[in-house]
């Protein structure tokens, strides 16, 4: 049944030591040790796992949102995220851009934010390039898929955002997380927002998430933290100094 998602066999890890070594040091102390929690649980030790008790995006302790935050939301679902941010914004932002390519989603994700008009959303799929893709809906674990029952339009954050500044990006989109920010390179270099990128799609995105976001934002403060049972849920967190 492997590989499914975060699982691997051993032996896959083991082949990787070398590059596993370089995404772990580039975390902070705790993102280390949470580093260390998720390794272990993949090669088979579910002690010890830890899930953090903040409020998953938005951890206080990491840093503080503003008044004239611009949030970027690829994976909006059906909004919740974007209640998540304005309740810990206070509704006090400059803007929001959601991206849900699942039309039943968007369905959801519009009815959530109606009436606000500092709310715009896409009905596209985030990718390092504009093409049409194969998409399996279903709700949480929508994602794009050569076998998938319909057809979405993708599109890059370098595109979506021409002439936009974003403060802060998170990406919660089954897989695909990479190949987004490759698309939003541009846009990530010139303005350096924080980002929140989950990492437990892939067995590789735990490591590989954090070499990426360090290439696109060198100087920044990168971390991990866990916010379900079993890996699922795991964030990697970049903070621009």
């Amino acid at each position: 049944m492997l590989p499914n998602l975060l699982w691997e066999r051993p032996d896959y890890y083991a082949g990787r030591a070398e590059e596993i070594g370089r995404g772990r040091a580039l975390l902070d102390e705790e993102g280390r040790k949470e580093f260390d929690r998720q390794m272990r649980l993949r090669l088979g030790d579910f002690s010890g796992q830890l899930i953090d008790p903040g409020v998953q995006y938005f951890p206080r302790d990491l840093f503080q949102l503003s008044a004239n935050e611009v949030f970027i939301d690829c994976g909006a679902y059906d909004g919740d995220t974007i209640a998540e941010f304005r309740s810990a914004t206070g509704a006090q932002f400059n803007q929001i851009i959601g991206f849900e390519p699942d039309p039943g989603n968007f369905v959801a994700l519009e009815s959530a934010v109606k009436g606000d008009p500092r709310i715009s959303l896409q009905p596209y799929a985030t990718d390092m390039r504009r093409k049409t893709v194969g998409f399996a809906v279903g709700g949480t674990g929508a994602r794009i898929s050569s076998t998938g029952t319909c057809e979405v339009q993708t599109i890059t954050l370098d595109e979506a955002l021409d002439g936009i500044a974003p403060t802060y990006m998170k990406f919660d989109i089954e897989g695909s997380e990479p190949d987004a920010l490759e698309g939003g390179r541009k846009t990530i270099v010139r303005h350096r927002p924080k980002m929140a990128v989950c990492t437990y799609h892939a067995p590789d995105h735990l490591w590989n998430i954090p070499l990426q976001l360090n290439e696109l934002l060198p100087e920044s403060r990168l971390t991990l933290r866990t916010y379900c049972a079993d890996g699922f849920d795991c964030v990697c967190y970049c903070i621009p100094q």
